[in-house]
C-alpha cells in the first residue's frame, strides 16, 4: 500500500475522487496497533482487504 499511488485501468485517465491515501493511512494505524493488513484476490474476482489486530 504505497502513499499517493493510483492505478488507472487500461491507462485511461478518469475522474477519481481522493488522493489515494486511504490504505496507506490505514496500514500506518493498524501497524501502530501491532496488526497487519493484506490484500487477497479471490478467483471469482474482486479484492478482499484482510485486517488482523491483536487482542
Amino acid at each position: 500500500f504505497d502513499r499517493f499511488y493510483q492505478a488507472h485501468a487500461g491507462g485511461a485517465l478518469t475522474s477519481m475522487a481522493g488522493m489515494g491515501l486511504g490504505l496507506y493511512i490505514s496500514r500506518q494505524i493498524i501497524e501502530l496497533h501491532g496488526g497487519t493488513i493484506r490484500a487477497e484476490f479471490p478467483d471469482d474476482g474482486g479484492t478482499c482487504i484482510v485486517i488482523t489486530l491483536p487482542r
